[in-house]
């Protein structure tokens, strides 16, 4: 599987295979304009699209992970797992962030498994389903 930035001419196959895209305006403007920024990683199999991840500073200038997201047929694959690390890696912060709602436990157990802890939640964004925030921080060197 190869990792690299998504260039303009990706943003419509991967609004093609985000279902959410298909019914939010949004989200169509947030992907689009994040890779135009060069803030999303495109993961590819044999050329095909398998996921995205999107990334800002937007956490009170600290590094965020806004969003990944893995074609239907290729979850479960380490697509998800392959993006964040390669966005771990590639970033100069000792902290990263993110976050999902309490409900959302793939997205849950994957970050938590990368190493990921939860940092706080913030109530009453989804109605009964708080966001949880979650960081990661880069192991010291002795």
């Amino acid at each position: 599987m190869n990792v690299r930035e998504a260039e303009p001419r990706d943003a419509p196959v991967l609004l093609a295979f985000d279902h959410v895209a298909a019914s939010d305006a949004g989200r169509v403007s947030m992907v689009e304009r994040g890779v135009s920024e060069g803030r999303v990683l495109l993961a590819e199999r044999e050329g095909e699209a398998a996921g995205f991840l999107l990334h800002s500073d937007r956490l009170l200038g600290h590094p965020f992970i806004e969003l990944v997201y893995v074609r239907d047929t290729m979850r479960r694959q380490g697509v998800a797992s392959l993006l964040v690390c390669e966005h771990l890696r590639g970033s100069p912060d000792r902290s990263v962030f993110t976050s999902t709602n309490e409900s959302n436990t793939p997205a849950r157990r994957l970050f938590e498994r990368l190493g990921f802890v939860e940092s706080g939640r913030i109530v009453g964004m989804d109605e009964g389903d708080p966001e949880i925030v979650l960081r990661w921080l880069r192991p010291s060197r002795p």
